[in-house]
């Protein structure tokens, strides 16, 4: 009884409506990934797969710093504006917000169209890539935009729509590919990397699209301008923290591209997008606890963020340990299944990335409160502490164990930091963003 009464009082919620939207367009998304992943191994090649994901990693830190922290502060200022009402502010904000991007945007584009021989060879040492980075030219400033409309649509609690402009470029990418394999002898390395940029730019198509079609901003009169000095003031932490994350979440890769083969970073890519599984849950909570988190903070009330962390680790922890299980007990048939070749090292690289993700879940959505609380400084400068670590210990690792190490620096780097940031919040708001079930902390009182 009480089960039913827990599942009708959260279907009822907007919030848990979200996440499970969200949730599902992510599973959707990643099982495309996964296909997309056996397209590309299987009538590409593995070195085809290995271009695929060196090229999406430099593509994220670039666009990343495109957007200057743009897309995380747009999240806090929407979610406050709308809160009180202000949609001229919002209607403000997001012009600005678009100047911002367009500079630095338009800057890195021109250099990586001219100057795309010397990045590949002279400082990626990957000169054949050389033409897929020329490619970043035309995708840079229309991924920028993107990430705003998305984190707009994600303000505005649109997570279904949020949810289709950051996801579903996965599935057009394997519809396109598809299409090539079976109506095309095209088995070129570089063809999924460019049907990937044009899957991008359609997204950014449609968040255009449905930015233009969201209610009561649209018409809202702008009385008050939003200046462009306030933005940057909010910005500029929130920027070091998101490319000190992509740094850690991304240039393990770009690392690996000094060292190993193109195939091998396709094996290590491989087990990375399947063990990433185990953070959907965790994905979903958050992108709808991000605006929540910010109003609820706004407005001081630390005892119902306090109700609500408990309940969202405790959803988070249970299913994604129950994931966990399951994919431990079938690891061996799953990599078996996405490698043809080097099983046994995709299998240890498997195990140690789950372990990570594992604790990652456990801490909840911790790294999304700290953004939404006005902790930029604090998560800023524990998010430059733990890159810089990261690359240290990943070119040390990688240099004697190879994918295995970077492997290894992914998980430590992932369970230090989540350690960091949930002593933080214990400290200064008495929050545990640790799911304990009350009867061990009756034992342990």
């Amino acid at each position: 009884m009480k089960i039913k009464e827990t599942i009708k009082k959260y279907s009822k919620s907007k919030l848990a409506k979200g996440s499970a939207t969200f949730m599902i367009m992510k599973l959707i998304a990643m099982v495309f990934g996964y296909v997309n992943i056996i397209i590309i191994t299987k009538y590409f090649g593995t070195s085809a797969l290995g271009i695929f994901s060196y090229i999406i990693s430099i593509l994220t830190i670039v666009g990343t710093f495109a957007t200057l922290g743009i897309p995380l502060t747009s999240l806090r200022l929407i979610s406050k504006f709308k809160a009180k009402k202000e949609f001229g502010k919002i209607k403000s904000y997001y012009f600005q917000a678009l100047k911002i991007v367009f500079v630095p945007g338009l800057i890195l584009s021109l250099l990586f169209f001219f100057f795309s021989d010397f990045i590949a060879g002279d400082i990626l040492k990957k000169p054949e890539n050389a033409f897929y980075i020329k490619l970043f030219a035309f995708v840079i400033i229309p991924i920028s935009i993107n990430r705003i409309n998305g984190s707009f649509l994600r303000a505005y609690q649109k997570i279904g729509q949020f949810g289709f402009v950051n996801l579903f470029f996965t599935p057009i990418t394997v519809l396109i590919l598809i299409g090539i394999v079976f109506f095309t002898n095209n088995r070129d390395a570089g063809t999924p990397i460019t049907v990937h940029f044009v899957s991008l730019l359609i997204m950014f198509i449609v968040s255009i699209i449905l930015i233009l079609f969201l209610k009561k901003w649209k018409f809202a009169k702008i009385t008050k301008k939003v200046e462009i000095k306030e933005i940057f003031k909010m910005a500029v932490p929130m920027f070091l923290v998101v490319i000190s994350g992509a740094i850690v979440k991304w240039s393990d890769k770009i690392i690996l591209g000094f060292y190993v083969s193109n195939a091998e970073i396709g094996v290590y890519h491989a087990m990375y997008r399947t063990v990433i599984l185990l953070n959907i849950v965790l994905l979903a909570v958050n992108s709808g606890l991000a605006p929540r988190f910010s109003e609820l903070m706004e407005l001081n009330q630390i005892q119902k963020v306090r109700e609500l962390v408990y309940k969202t680790t405790k959803i988070v922890t249970i299913l994604t340990f129950s994931m966990f299980v399951i994919m431990i007990i079938f690891a061996k048939y799953i990599v078996g299944f996405l490698l043809d070749v080097d099983i046994e090292t995709g299998l240890l690289i498997f195990y140690i990335l789950a372990a990570g993700q594992m604790i990652n879940a456990w801490s909840g959505p911790v790294g999304i409160f700290l953004m939404m609380s006005g902790n930029e400084k604090v998560n800023r400068n524990t998010s430059i502490i733990l890159a810089v670590v990261f690359i240290l210990l990943n070119i040390v690792l990688v240099y004697f164990y190879g994918i295995i190490g970077s492997a290894v620096a992914v998980s430590s780097v992932m369970i230090i930091r989540n350690i960091i940031y949930v002593i933080i919040v214990k400290i200064k708001y008495d929050i545990l963003f640790l799911y304990i079930p009350k009867s061990i902390k009756k034992i342990l009182n």
